[in-house]
């Protein structure tokens, strides 16, 4: 180096290289420098979640990335989709998990309070991901659009430079993607 410091985007770019490579103890140097954006993300997820909080989301994507040892990620966006993509994975398995405790399957009694909206957050989240995963199949990256716009809480700038798209088209999807979804969901109630 000419003895310039690095910009803090260059040597996110760097560390998550060395994370790419193989190098484990990268993790560890890049967590500090995405937690507050994936903390931000994991709010999203668990918005509207009973059973999910944002910071148990963080930590469970960290398990899951130690776990994997290491990922091909090109660049910071690209590492921050996959992480949208890993965080609604554990979303949504924490809410079918949720669901189904509701639904008798852990096997206790438990009194009627007549409060059955308590259901309803972790239900509309499993019926937007069947939603999005119908969408997945047809049209992949509308799909992952929604995924880091919707989920993530990535900006539309982020999301554009993750999918490697312009704005416009970035945006075009965005839209296209809400009004199947906005179908989708109205055919399934």
């Amino acid at each position: 180096m000419d003895g310039k410091p690095e910009r803090p985007a260059e040597e996110t770019t760097e560390i998550l290289s060395r994370w790419t490579g193989g190098d484990t103890e990268a993790l560890e140097r890049l967590m500090p420098r995405v937690y507050d954006e994936l903390r931000r993300m994991a709010k999203a997820y668990a918005g509207g979640s009973n059973t999910l909080q944002p910071t148990v989301l963080v930590h469970e994507l960290y398990m899951k990335l130690i776990a994997a040892g290491s990922l091909e990620v090109k660049d910071r966006g690209h590492f921050l989709a996959v992480a949208a993509k890993a965080m609604r994975r554990i979303a949504i398995d924490a809410a079918r998990a949720a669901l189904t405790q509701k639904r008798g399957g852990d096997l206790r009694r438990e009194p009627v309070d007549g409060n059955a909206a308590g259901a309803a957050p972790d239900e509309t989240i499993v019926q937007v991901n069947d939603a999005l995963e119908a969408l997945e199949k047809t049209d992949p990256r509308k799909a992952a659009v929604v995924e880091m716009r919707f989920f993530g809480g990535m900006e539309m700038s982020e999301v554009a430079s993750a999918l490697h798209v312009s704005l416009a088209t970035a945006e075009r999807d965005w839209k296209f993607a809400r009004a199947w979804l906005y179908n989708a969901l109205g055919s399934q109630s």
